[in-house]
Protein backbone atom coordinates (compact mmCIF):
# COMPACT_ATOMS: atom_id res chain seq x y z
CA UNK A 1 0.00 0.00 0.00
CA UNK A 2 1.30 3.33 -0.99
CA UNK A 3 1.87 6.60 1.26
CA UNK A 4 -1.30 8.74 1.35
CA UNK A 5 0.18 12.66 1.53
CA UNK A 6 -2.33 15.34 1.79
CA UNK A 7 0.09 18.89 1.39
CA UNK A 8 -0.68 21.45 3.82
CA UNK A 9 -2.14 24.79 2.79
CA UNK A 10 -3.09 27.82 4.14
CA UNK A 11 -6.63 26.12 4.96
CA UNK A 12 -5.93 22.42 5.54
CA UNK A 13 -3.29 19.98 7.46
CA UNK A 14 -0.02 18.30 6.20
CA UNK A 15 -2.06 14.87 6.50
CA UNK A 16 1.05 12.18 6.10
CA UNK A 17 0.32 8.37 6.75
CA UNK A 18 2.99 5.89 5.83
CA UNK A 19 1.26 2.38 6.07
CA UNK A 20 5.13 0.71 6.31
CA UNK A 21 5.56 2.98 9.48
CA UNK A 22 2.77 2.40 10.72
CA UNK A 23 2.71 6.18 11.22
CA UNK A 24 0.21 8.89 10.60
CA UNK A 25 0.92 12.62 10.95
CA UNK A 26 -1.92 15.55 11.14
CA UNK A 27 -0.21 18.83 11.71
CA UNK A 28 -0.99 22.20 10.77
CA UNK A 29 -4.16 24.16 10.44
CA UNK A 30 -7.39 22.91 9.75
CA UNK A 31 -10.12 24.55 8.71
CA UNK A 32 -11.33 23.97 5.19
CA UNK A 33 -14.17 24.92 3.43
CA UNK A 34 -15.40 21.68 3.58
CA UNK A 35 -14.13 19.33 6.91
CA UNK A 36 -16.19 16.59 5.08
CA UNK A 37 -14.74 16.39 2.21
CA UNK A 38 -10.67 16.48 3.76
CA UNK A 39 -11.41 14.20 6.44
CA UNK A 40 -13.84 11.20 4.48
CA UNK A 41 -11.00 11.30 2.27
CA UNK A 42 -8.95 10.27 5.20
CA UNK A 43 -11.26 8.11 6.91
CA UNK A 44 -11.65 6.51 3.67
CA UNK A 45 -7.93 5.69 3.32
CA UNK A 46 -7.76 4.35 6.69
CA UNK A 47 -10.73 2.16 6.24
CA UNK A 48 -8.52 0.40 3.28
CA UNK A 49 -5.43 0.78 5.68
CA UNK A 50 -7.14 -1.66 8.06
CA UNK A 51 -8.74 -3.99 5.81
CA UNK A 52 -5.01 -4.85 4.43
CA UNK A 53 -3.08 -4.76 8.26
CA UNK A 54 -6.69 -6.90 10.22
CA UNK A 55 -3.86 -9.41 11.08
CA UNK A 56 -0.99 -7.23 11.76
CA UNK A 57 0.03 -6.88 15.42
CA UNK A 58 1.83 -3.77 15.43
CA UNK A 59 0.83 -0.29 17.10
CA UNK A 60 -0.59 2.79 14.76
CA UNK A 61 1.44 5.92 15.88
CA UNK A 62 -0.93 8.88 15.48
CA UNK A 63 0.87 12.35 15.68
CA UNK A 64 -1.04 15.14 16.23
CA UNK A 65 0.27 19.06 16.12
CA UNK A 66 -2.35 21.19 15.34
CA UNK A 67 -1.81 25.26 15.19
CA UNK A 68 -5.64 25.33 15.01
CA UNK A 69 -8.47 23.33 14.24
CA UNK A 70 -12.10 24.60 14.09
CA UNK A 71 -15.23 23.24 15.17
CA UNK A 72 -16.20 21.59 11.78
CA UNK A 73 -12.67 19.62 11.58
CA UNK A 74 -12.94 18.70 15.23
CA UNK A 75 -16.18 16.79 14.26
CA UNK A 76 -14.88 15.08 11.62
CA UNK A 77 -11.60 14.25 13.33
CA UNK A 78 -13.07 12.74 16.24
CA UNK A 79 -14.80 10.92 13.45
CA UNK A 80 -11.95 9.48 12.11
CA UNK A 81 -10.56 8.93 15.95
CA UNK A 82 -13.75 6.55 16.25
CA UNK A 83 -13.20 5.15 12.92
CA UNK A 84 -9.63 4.22 13.64
CA UNK A 85 -10.78 2.51 17.51
CA UNK A 86 -13.53 0.48 15.98
CA UNK A 87 -11.52 -0.86 13.19
CA UNK A 88 -7.88 -1.43 15.57
CA UNK A 89 -8.77 -1.21 18.74
CA UNK A 90 -6.11 -1.46 21.05
CA UNK A 91 -2.90 -0.83 18.68
CA UNK A 92 -3.24 2.86 18.39
CA UNK A 93 -1.25 5.22 20.40
CA UNK A 94 -2.05 9.08 20.31
CA UNK A 95 1.02 11.91 20.55
CA UNK A 96 -1.10 15.33 20.74
CA UNK A 97 1.53 18.51 20.76
CA UNK A 98 0.56 21.27 21.73
CA UNK A 99 1.68 24.58 23.56
CA UNK A 100 2.04 24.03 27.39
CA UNK A 101 -0.36 27.49 27.89
CA UNK A 102 -2.59 26.30 24.57
CA UNK A 103 -5.74 25.66 26.92
CA UNK A 104 -7.70 25.64 23.61
CA UNK A 105 -5.89 22.47 22.19
CA UNK A 106 -5.29 21.04 25.48
CA UNK A 107 -8.96 20.90 26.55
CA UNK A 108 -10.00 19.67 22.27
Amino acid sequence: MKEFIIEETKQTPLVRFDPNKYIIRISGHSRPENAEILYERIINWFIDFADNHQKSDRTLCVELDFEYINSASTKMFLKLIMEMNNLIKNKIKYYWYFEKDDVDHKET
